[in-house]
């Protein structure tokens, strides 16, 4: 499959800290890639890189399987931190000092991108009155200028309304779907993602700890049991005497979690358990199957706490 992008064992550091240290990652061609991490794991000092704001102090990166990252960076539109508009022009006016900046020369490329990132009413509106989902809609109209390969987009939603933010979603599938692009995308809004992404990756202080498929997700995010009882401490006891492999943690963030205890898989044994529990003279409310979701399979990805 043709690669998009490539980095190996890409580093940055600052004052001799890293924050990004020894990353690979693979981007295939037609990707929807959703980069997730915590705040300062890494994600915007990645894109930097690759989009050239950034010097990566050692490592490689590869864009369509080319090191020649000058030329190849023509092929990328990108979106990163702060949106950087012109204050005092409207929205058309960003888009045509942009457009003539790059040499394009179809003049109504420009109205099409606005109306088609939700901003093409503002008028004469000057940016600098724009709401942050504003100019984020704008800034996300302005990297596709030039019709590039890859989309790099760091917090695309960040700002936006529930609606805006399916808004957004929404073009971006439809931009992978009917063009082709290929888009590297970082959100915290995992819900959102998990409804256009095609592979992920998880960053976490400055490291790569995981890569892996939409596909997969199904197989990741499983059935776990979550069980309610009289003693929850001795309920794990018991679970992992039961069943040694099983992963048998307290239950947090959720109501009545004091009592209860959450087993990662093992769905089909909840009558088993269910029974050997009884027989130890603890009282069972409940035993539930019950899903990960994205953000649940993240938080578990990195340490933190889950609401099952």
């Amino acid at each position: 499959m043709e690669k998009v992008l490539q980095t190996n064992l890409l580093c940055k550091s600052f004052a001799g800290k890293y924050a990004v240290e020894n990353v690979s990652i693979n981007i295939n061609k037609g990707d929807i890639y959703g980069f997730i991490g915590e705040n300062g794991a890494g994600k915007t000092t990645l894109m930097r890189m690759v989009c050239g704001l950034a010097a990566p102090t050692s490592g490689e990166i590869k864009l369509f399987g080319n090191t020649d990252l000058q030329a190849q960076r023509r092929n990328i539109g990108c979106t990163i931190e702060t949106p950087a508009l012109y204050p005092a022009m409207t929205a058309i006016d960003n888009m045509e000092a942009q457009r003539i900046s790059l040499g394009i020369k179809d003049k109504s490329i420009c109205r099409k991108l606005l109306d088609a990132a939700g901003i093409s009413g503002t008028g004469k509106k000057k940016t600098k009155d724009f709401s942050l989902g504003m100019k984020q809609r704008l800034m996300i109209a302005l990297s596709l200028l030039g019709s590039p390969q890859l989309l790099v987009l760091d917090e695309p939603t960040n700002g936006l309304d529930p609606m805006g933010i399916k808004e957004v979603s929404d073009f971006l599938k439809t931009l992978n779907e009917t063009q082709g692009t290929t888009i590297l995308v970082s959100s915290h809004m995992l819900g959102e993602l998990e409804k256009i992404a095609t592979r992920y990756g998880v960053i976490r202080c400055g490291k790569m700890i995981d890569e892996f498929s939409a596909g997969e997700l199904p197989e990741r995010l499983g059935k776990n049991l979550v069980i309610s009882c009289s003693n929850p401490q001795k309920a794990q006891s018991i679970v992992k005497n039961l069943l040694p492999a099983a992963v048998c943690t307290p239950c947090i963030g959720t109501p009545g979690a004091g009592n209860s205890i959450r087993i990662e898989g093992h769905a089909d044994q909840g009558w088993r358990i269910n029974k050997t529990l009884v027989d130890a003279g603890l009282r069972v409310n409940s035993i539930v199957p019950k899903g990960e979701t994205l953000e649940d399979h993240f938080l578990r990805l990195i340490g933190g706490k889950t609401n099952v």
